[in-house]
C-alpha cells in the first residue's frame, strides 16, 4: 500500500454506527465536527483509530451536497486567520454522535504527503483558505444532521464582481497610495556600487542595478538602467 496518495475509511466505530443506521436504530445520523491532524498511522491501522492523530485544528463545514442515497459531499475549510502557527495536515476526521458511545470518530482520511497551511504571519499577512471536499458515507442521506455555514461562499460571478469593484478594495488601495505618496525621490544605485542602509535617506525609493542590456525595436526601447519605455 506504499503507493497510496490518499485513503478514506470508515473507522471500526464508524462501521458500527453505519450498521445502526441500516438497522433503523439511528433514524437521524448526526455529524458533529471535522478535525485536522498532523499525525500519521500505517494504512492498515487507519480503521482502528478512535481519534485523529495529533489534532491541530477544527475545520469549518459548509453546505453539503447529496451525491446519491449513500454519499454526501461536505466542503471543509481552514482559514489561516484562525491559526497561530502553520500546520501540516496528514489526517482529517469526521466525528458523529452515536446514541450508545457518544461522539465517535466516524470516518477518516489520511494523506501520504502533508498538506501545508501557512499561518497569516508565515504567509506575509495574506489571507488564505484551505479547501477540501470530504465524501461521507451514510445508510440513507435523506435525513441527516450536518452543521454548516452556507453563507461563507459566494458564486463565481459574485466573486468576479467583487474583484472588479474598486469600492470593495478602497481601503487597501488608499493605504498603498498613501505609502507611495510619501516616497518623493527615486535613487538608482549603479551596478557594482552600493549605498549602506545607514546612509540612505527617508522618503526615497532605492533601486539597485544588477545587470544591463541594450535593446532597441520599433516600439520598445530598453534603457540599460531605467527599464522599459513604450514609444508611439
Amino acid at each position: 500500500m506504499s503507493d497510496i496518495v490518499k485513503l478514506t475509511r470508515l473507522t471500526e466505530l464508524g462501521q458500527a454506527y453505519l450498521a445502526k443506521q441500516q438497522a433503523g436504530l439511528v433514524p437521524m445520523p448526526e455529524i458533529t465536527r471535522a478535525v485536522a491532524g498532523e499525525g500519521f498511522v500505517p494504512w492498515e491501522e487507519l480503521e482502528a483509530q478512535q481519534t485523529v492523530s495529533d489534532p491541530v485544528a477544527e475545520m469549518q463545514m459548509d453546505e453539503p451536497t447529496v451525491l446519491d442515497k449513500k454519499y454526501v459531499k461536505i466542503p471543509l475549510r481552514i482559514m489561516n486567520t484562525d491559526l497561530d502557527d502553520s500546520i501540516h495536515i496528514r489526517q482529517i476526521g469526521i466525528y458523529a454522535m452515536d446514541p450508545d458511545e457518544g461522539e465517535i470518530l466516524y470516518q477518516i482520511m489520511q494523506f501520504a504527503t502533508p498538506r501545508e497551511v501557512l499561518s497569516l504571519a508565515a504567509n506575509d499577512g495574506e489571507f488564505y483558505v484551505y479547501n477540501l471536499n470530504h465524501k461521507v458515507t451514510f445508510a440513507n442521506t435523506s435525513n441527516i444532521i450536518i452543521p454548516s455555514d452556507p453563507g461563507f461562499f459566494v458564486g463565481r460571478e459574485e466573486f468576479k464582481e467583487h474583484l472588479l469593484d474598486p469600492d470593495a478594495h478602497a481601503n487597501r488601495f488608499d493605504e498603498i497610495y498613501e505609502q507611495l505618496s510619501k516616497k518623493v525621490q527615486i535613487v538608482l544605485i549603479p551596478q557594482g556600487e552600493d549605498i549602506p542602509v545607514s546612509q540612505r535617506k527617508e522618503n526615497c525609493l532605492y533601486f539597485k542595478v544588477v545587470d544591463t542590456v541594450n535593446v532597441v525595436s520599433s516600439t520598445i526601447k530598453v534603457s540599460p538602467y531605467m527599464g522599459l519605455k513604450i514609444t508611439d
